[in-house]
């Protein structure tokens, strides 16, 4: 897949390459939901694609033929997936692999930021990325608290 095909009318800035990114880590060759999507983004960047990110940049993404969602569920495309494994096989670090695809998509790099204006349709409803950052937040504290808080508490022995 040659990114000249999409560059001709479509223009990509850095926020697109992380969600790109995110949909890779989280589903692989599967699919995957917007949360695990949140989360996988949540952790190559250490911050939450915000709604705009996620809409604008799934709208890019779909037209250039780069991702698919089909039933709400997140995915490379198959004629994409190769090139995907393909630039990204050498890097070792996240921020490896962001250069990679930031370079092949002519990504404009931070703080460029999406031309303002409506969606025409949307992919995900605003509640709908409310629910999937809420699922995230959930999910988390539940990690967090399985690995930080005893199930039981330790007894104390009496002072002699």
């Amino acid at each position: 897949m040659d990114s000249n095909d999409s560059q001709d009318r479509i223009k990509f800035i850095w926020s697109d390459i992380w969600l790109l990114q995110a949909i890779a880590t989280a589903a692989g060759e599967q699919s995957t939901e917007l949360t695990k999507v949140i989360s996988a983004g949540d952790a190559i960047m250490h911050a939450i694609l915000n709604y705009e990110e996620v809409e604008f940049g799934l709208s890019k993404l779909i037209d250039a033929g780069y991702v698919i969602v089909e039933a709400g569920r997140l995915s490379i495309s198959p004629q994409f997936y190769p090139t995907y494994k393909n630039l990204t096989r050498r890097s070792r670090t996240w921020m490896g692999v962001n250069k990679k695809l930031e370079e092949f998509l002519q990504a404009e790099p931070y703080p460029a930021r999406n031309p303002s204006k409506e969606l025409v349709a949307p992919i995900f409803s605003p509640e709908e990325y409310v629910e999937a950052i809420q699922q995230y937040c959930k999910q988390t504290c539940e990690i967090f608290r399985s690995m930080f808080c005893s199930k039981k508490k330790s007894k104390q022995r009496p002072k002699e």
